[in-house]
């Protein structure tokens, strides 16, 4: 019989967007079960891919009553199965899932750390969240990262230990090179339906549409440079989570009719093969795979210097970096950006150089597989001996 293994995460999002190629190549060796939060399991695109899901409400956001029913949930799930190995994707899931991994023993409990929520609170919220990582990482067997600067920086605030893990290059799961590639005929497509001219500028924020991904300082900073170069377009796309758009409407008043809403995308590959720069001025991030997808595309990224982004941009090389929150400094470098068109199709050919070489997803799976593999979870076998201290 293959191994038992329990993948653990909050949504289908994750699911779609990050882990399908995971679970296919896990699940040539290993019996895949899938946790996660969804009374629906269609709205996870499995096709082809041989899991059991096990719904489990695991929500972002904390939720005593309903936290604690996940966790009797997974506590019973695993306590069914002879797991040898949990693996958990995202904050909540990963402390809910370290807990219940190791109140049942499982032998192997890996969590991937992928942005700190915590980084951008105040007072005793930063406390919680980060305490919250704290426990999940003494819970574990193995810390995977996926960036060297998000290792960094959660070893120097005392969350990780030395030995925790960055998989091939980093990030979670890389990107598909041959979605993610230049696109002639979707960038006069979906410009023509925007009305935007092929010698326009076209600015693109995707993601979700939300204060700490720095969307009003990018609202500020693309009014600044757009009243001066009436060819600059701005295209904004992804869930507004925080009802922002009346204010971004607001603080780009002057240029209102060169702001473009998207909503969320089915096509991402296309919309950004129809743009000349990605703008990520994010505060928190643990490797944006945005920022891998433009490169694939051939489009340079500007975004904050902060672990993660500058994990995934290099500086001068395949876009710009900028002070977080420094809407001057984002309009200096957008500037740049716009009026040096040779200088932004060199970065846009070096970013996808270098994610052809480091970050298919071909090879981010082959790493994780090959983690697995020395972990040998064929040779670890569930027990229930008295449980130790995770602290000691």
């Amino acid at each position: 019989m293959k191994p038992q293994v329990l993948l653990v995460t909050t949504s289908p999002l994750m699911v779609n967007h990050f882990l399908r190629g995971h679970l296919k190549a896990l699940a040539q060796n290993y019996d895949i079960n899938l946790g996660v939060n969804v009374s629906e399991p269609y709205r996870l695109r499995l096709q082809g891919i041989n899991c059991r899901v096990v719904p489990i409400r695991i929500e972002r956001k904390i939720a005593p009553l309903r936290d604690f029913v996940a966790l009797v949930t997974l506590l019973r799930c695993m306590r069914a199965g002879e797991f040898a190995l949990v693996h958990s994707f995202t904050p909540k899931a990963g402390l809910l899932a370290m807990i219940a991994g190791w109140l049942t023993r499982v032998p192997l409990r890996l969590h991937t750390f992928q942005g700190e929520v915590w980084v951008t609170r105040r007072g005793f919220m930063r406390r919680l969240l980060k305490a919250a990582d704290w426990l999940t990482a003494r819970l574990t067997t193995h810390a995977l990262v996926v960036g060297e600067g998000e290792r960094q920086f959660l070893i120097r605030e005392g969350v990780l230990e030395k030995n925790s893990i960055v998989l091939a290059k980093g990030s979670i799961a890389g990107i598909d090179v041959e979605c993610f590639r230049p696109n002639p005929a979707a960038r006069d497509q979906i410009r023509t339906s925007l009305k935007i001219g092929e010698n326009a500028t076209v600015l693109l924020f995707l993601g979700r549409i939300a204060r700490d991904k720095g969307i009003m300082d990018l609202a500020n900073a693309f009014r600044c440079t757009a009243e001066k170069r009436p060819d600059l377009h701005l295209v904004v796309a992804g869930p507004d989570e925080e009802n922002l758009r009346q204010e971004i409407d607001f603080a780009t008043q002057s240029v209102r009719d060169r702001v473009h809403f998207a909503g969320l995308l089915e096509n991402p590959a296309d919309w950004l093969a129809a743009a000349d720069i990605l703008c990520l001025p994010s505060y928190r991030e643990g490797f944006p795979v945005v920022i891998l997808e433009a490169a694939g595309v051939g489009i340079p990224s500007l975004g904050s210097r902060i672990y993660g982004v500058s994990d995934a941009i290099v500086d001068g090389v395949t876009g710009l970096l900028h002070e977080p929150a420094n809407v001057p400094d984002i309009s200096s470098k957008l500037s740049s950006l716009v009026d040096d068109r040779i200088a932004r199709v060199a970065l846009g050919q070096a970013a996808r150089a270098r994610v052809i070489k480091d970050f298919d997803s071909r090879q981010v799976i082959t790493a994780l597989v090959e983690f697995y593999r020395q972990l040998d979870p064929g040779g670890r076998r569930p027990s229930r001996p008295r449980k130790n201290s995770p602290f000691e």
